[in-house]
């Protein structure tokens, strides 16, 4: 009688299956807005497709922001700079790396934030949403309210 033998590439592409399917669930966590800011920063160091989702969340805490804003992909420093909670920094940082002709930042905001430190090389729109603040309080730029 012969005993059966367990192939080493059967398990071999288990392990593959699992990896998939273990990547297909930290992206459903790293997309979703219910995930704990602790838990998305925890994702955003996995790198790759993950951080890119993580950067892409609008839940994202602006201190993991600010780290995935150096990150060597730029559609990952990208989707940080379209983030609402990213701070207003991340754009002019990420402006001077990926020009494509740029020639006016308008930022949609309510102004609550840290601003730039500096003013871009670009002319600057600042559109504040009600309850968003004072024109004085707005460093550089022009102000444009909306009602």
């Amino acid at each position: 009688m012969q005993t059966p033998v367990l192939s080493s590439s059967a398990n071999s592409d288990a392990q593959p299956r699992a990896s998939r399917s273990r990547k297909a669930e930290q992206l459903t966590e790293a997309r979703d807005e219910n995930t704990s800011a602790e838990r998305l920063d925890a994702l955003a160091r996995k790198g790759g497709d993950i951080a890119l989702a993580v950067a892409a969340n609008p839940c994202t805490h602006p201190d993991t922001l600010d780290r995935l804003s150096r990150n060597v992909r730029r559609s990952v420093r990208a989707a940080v700079a379209c983030n609402p909670n990213a701070s207003m920094d991340s754009l002019v940082r990420w402006i001077p790396a990926n020009p494509h002709g740029t020639r006016l930042l308008v930022y949609l905001t309510d102004g609550y934030g840290t601003f730039p430190s500096h003013a871009p090389e670009h002319p600057c729109l600042w559109v504040i949403a009600p309850g968003g603040v004072t024109d004085t309080q707005v460093p550089f730029g022009e102000v444009l309210r909306m009602h």
